[in-house]
């Protein structure tokens, strides 16, 4: 029986850049990275995004996983998982994360879908704070039969900072 894991973040050195950025630190992303790694317990990204996917095949394999629905975890880090697309082509599935508010979205995710190889995009609407039927994502709705990806609007609430209980 194949196991296909069909949610994993792609985390890249990429992405923690990305939201140094977001959060207005413009300074050492490495210290960042270190940082959050420590607080969070994981171990840090490399920067190279294709050796984050030699760590991601060792660990499907780990489990017994044959593929994965990798998803880029902030518009702007699509490269990142590409580059884990483009080397190993038969374990990861590509999904474009979608800021509905970016005025070139639907362009993003064309690019992504017909050049890079991406399956689908998801949008989180309690992220960047828009309804899932909103007119704003319509645009995105539209083109997804035209380039064949499915878009998968994640309607779930997030907690920031919340710690879960230890057992």
């Amino acid at each position: 029986m194949e196991v296909i894991d069909t949610h994993i973040h792609f985390l890249s050195h990429n992405y923690f850049r990305l939201l140094t950025q977001l959060r207005h630190q413009y300074g050492d992303v490495d210290g960042f990275i270190a940082d959050q790694a420590r607080q969070h317990g994981f171990e840090p990204p490399p920067r190279d995004p294709v050796r984050l996917a030699d760590r991601w095949a060792i660990e499907l394999d780990r489990h017994g996983v044959s593929r994965a629905v990798a998803i880029s975890a902030m518009p702007g880090d699509e490269s990142s998982l590409y580059e884990a697309l483009r080397v190993y082509p038969d374990r990861f599935i590509g999904v474009a994360t979608v800021n509905p508010f970016l005025a070139v979205a639907d362009e993003l995710v064309e690019h992504a879908v017909r050049h890079w190889g991406f399956r689908g995009i998801a949008l989180y609407p309690s992220l960047y704070r828009f309804s899932a039927n909103s007119e704003r994502v319509y645009p995105l709705y539209r083109l997804v039969p035209r380039v064949e990806a499915p878009a998968r609007p994640r309607l779930a609430a997030w907690f920031y900072g919340y710690k879960a209980p230890e057992r």
